[in-house]
């Protein structure tokens, strides 16, 4: 946008000499001359306009909020003059002079944010200087005072060029600098999709030196399945890293569904109803360690909730306040505390809420089971 709004800045500029000098009367139809001598004011206004534009984009003012909200006040105030303005209220003089506070300021600010260490700010330093000069030596010809334009009658123009190759320079250094960054973040998408690719193949590679390696020994196929779900919990949030370039938030729902169909999958003979409520995404970190908890709390229903091999599964995540509230809960036949069988993968489950998320667990065992998770 920054070269954009430039462009149109000299456009203007353009207009504006060619009104100045007459010029425009070899270029324009008649019936538009007689009323262009109204325009000066207009073109003016949209070259402080887009000067504007230009120096917020270029310089990156938005992080200077004193100097944003002054160029601001300073876009609106021509605004306003564009507005009111018209052959019967023409205060060109007043735009004028506002104009050159305007240059002064821009020049105030390039030396500022030149001391504060903005790579652009040395163009703005340099082509600016030699842009207000020109401009005041043609406001000063105009008033009759002493003007390089009586020595040179096209300093202007000169000076103006001269901005224009400065500022053709700084916008192509950094048209070179932005496509070389596009360059940069394209190829770490790459290598992160690679990276984990090859963690989830990684993952599949242990499991399998599970399986091999505990295959011949009594009661290994349960034991497998409960490490299988836990990596697979790990596993499936990479897998959603690079298929979906999340780097940041992920899709919650997409997530547990993915990883509840893949753990069904290991109970095939168990048909359980699965709900789902789930209004919030969710740093993916936290998202892999409620995985991780998800797969210890399905694993326990399957195995011991339902002697049926029926049931119902509740699974929501909502936040409430500032904090996120998980609920696991199942209609089976409840759970004993002092059963030893599960209560590893409960130990696990309290253990990864406080350490990891932070967060606290409160566990029911009427009518069922009930998890909820705040963190």
């Amino acid at each position: 946008m920054a070269y954009l709004y430039y462009v149109l800045y000299l456009f203007f500029i353009v207009l504006e000499q060619l009104s100045y000098t007459t010029l425009n009367k070899y270029i324009y139809p008649k019936s538009l001359f007689d009323i262009e001598t109204y325009f000066a004011i207009y073109y003016i206004a949209f070259i402080f306009i887009f000067s504007i534009l230009f120096i917020r984009e270029f310089l990156d003012v938005a992080k200077y909020k004193i100097i944003d909200t002054v160029l601001k006040i300073f876009l609106l105030f021509n605004i306003i003059f564009i507005i009111i303005s018209s052959p019967n209220f023409y205060p060109i003089d007043v735009l004028v002079s506002v104009g050159m506070f305007f240059f002064l300021y821009i020049l105030f600010i390039s030396f500022y944010l030149l001391y504060k260490g903005n790579e652009n700010a040395k163009y703005m330093v340099v082509g600016w200087s030699v842009a207000i000069v020109a401009w005041i030596m043609q406001g000063t010809y105009n008033e009759g005072g002493w003007s390089l334009l009586y020595e040179y009658p096209y300093f202007f123009e000169s000076a103006i060029f001269f901005e224009a190759i400065i500022f053709s320079i700084a916008l192509a250094n950094k048209l070179n600098k932005t496509k070389e960054l596009e360059e940069s973040v394209a190829s770490n998408k790459i290598l992160t999709k690679e990276l984990h690719h090859r963690v989830k193949n990684n993952m599949q590679l242990i499991i399998s030196l599970y399986r091999l390696k505990l295959s011949k020994l009594e009661h290994a196929s349960s034991f497998l399945k409960e490490v299988e779900g836990a990596i697979q919990a790990i596993g499936t949030t990479h897998e959603m890293l690079y298929s979906d370039n999340v780097l940041i938030d992920a899709n919650a729902r997409e997530y547990f569904v993915m990883l509840v169909d893949k753990l069904k999958n290991s109970y095939p003979h168990t048909n359980i109803d699965i709900t789902y409520r789930i209004d919030e995404d969710i740093p993916t970190d936290c998202l892999m360690y409620l995985g991780i908890i998800l797969n210890e709390l399905m694993t326990n229903t399957y195995k011991y909730a339902f002697e049926t091999n029926y049931g119902k599964i509740f699974i929501s995540l909502e936040k409430q306040g500032e904090h996120i509230i998980f609920t696991y809960e199942d209609n089976g036949k409840g759970y004993d505390p002092h059963n030893n069988k599960n209560s590893f993968g409960l130990e696990l489950v309290k253990s990864l809420v406080s350490s990891e998320l932070q967060g606290d667990i409160k566990v029911s065992f009427d009518k069922g089971t009930k998890y909820i998770i705040r963190f």
